[in-house]
């Protein structure tokens, strides 16, 4: 797969909003929604923060959101969390999010509901990842080993909890009607449930670097898998725009995120912040080098549907 230089990459801290206070709701610690303090003196930076088509947020796995030309709702950066965060999942107008640690529990923020979590269940497997549906008013739960979790009015349209996986589960991602969702491999396979069709995977081939993420497309007829050296793997109508597979990165590669434009770009985040922007996608800046944790997600605030 040919493969080009990014058209935008640095470690510029820009547009940054880097926080360190938790105002949401929250639910690791029962099946009920519980108000959390409010937050503490915010960046100046942030107070009139808007999200502009286009930006991206960056989690780390303490639960810092940075925000990058998108909108701020809180974080957990400041609060002693139990487990490491590993997933963020946007409500369908981007004014809030979900959090997720890897044993389920769940925080919401914004406009975002809680409506359940897993908290206090023994797990077969840690959860990897959490994703939103298309109404907002319902989320999933992801396993390593691809049990699925759904609340609220996520349907449960199988998963590989009972298979014999050769790698664990690393990404999820639900189609453009909710009604069904693919999963993906460290080793490239791709799993398709409900609607979600079947456009290939890396799973036959000899990877130089496993599979870290997936983005699927617009329209949904289509998807990308990306390598923690930054190699894409594009299916169905999903374009190849450039890929950091033959650049010597700092840190590997961890997360993706789609452009608003269908199928007009995508961007790439680094462990350490760094992001990388390909095709139509326009880079804000990164937070390389600022982050109190590893960087786990990278999440698109301008793009509708799935991220």
């Amino acid at each position: 797969m040919n493969r080009a230089l990014p058209r935008a990459a640095a470690a510029v801290l820009a547009s940054v909003a880097v926080v360190a206070s938790f105002a949401g709701t929250a639910g690791p610690a029962s099946a009920t929604t519980r108000s959390a303090a409010a937050p503490s003196a915010r960046p100046a930076a942030v107070e009139s923060h808007a999200a502009p088509a286009g930006g991206y947020d960056v989690l780390d796995n303490l639960g810092a959101v940075y925000t990058l030309d998108s909108s701020w709702f809180g974080s957990l950066l400041v609060h002693n969390l139990s487990a490491p965060i590993v997933g963020m999942a946007l409500t369908p107008d981007r004014q809030g999010y979900w959090l997720a640690n890897n044993q389920g529990d769940v925080f919401a923020f914004g406009d975002a509901k809680f409506l359940g979590s897993l908290s206090g269940l023994a797990l077969t497997r840690s959860i990897t990842a959490i994703a939103s549906t298309p109404s907002g008013k319902g989320y999933w739960l992801i396993g390593g080993d691809g049990g699925i979790f759904a609340f609220g009015d996520a349907g449960y349209y199988g998963g590989t909890g009972g298979l014999m996986l050769n790698k664990r589960i690393v990404d999820f991602a639900p189609t453009p009607t909710g009604k069904g969702y693919w999963l993906a491999s460290r080793d490239g396979g791709v799993f398709a449930f409900g609607d979600a069709r079947f456009y290939g995977s890396a799973g036959r081939l000899r990877l130089n670097q496993p599979i870290v993420a997936m983005a699927p497309t617009a329209s949904g007829h289509g998807y990308w898998l990306v390598a923690s050296d930054g190699g894409i793997f594009a299916y169905g109508d999903a374009p190849f725009h450039g890929s950091t597979g033959s650049m010597r990165l700092n840190q590997p590669i961890v997360g993706m995120a789609r452009t608003p434009a269908d199928n007009g770009g995508y961007w790439l985040a680094a462990a350490d912040g760094g992001v990388f922007a390909f095709g139509d996608a326009p880079f804000h800046g990164s937070v390389a080098g600022h982050t109190a944790g590893t960087v786990v997600q990278m999440v698109a605030s301008g793009a509708s549907g799935p991220v």
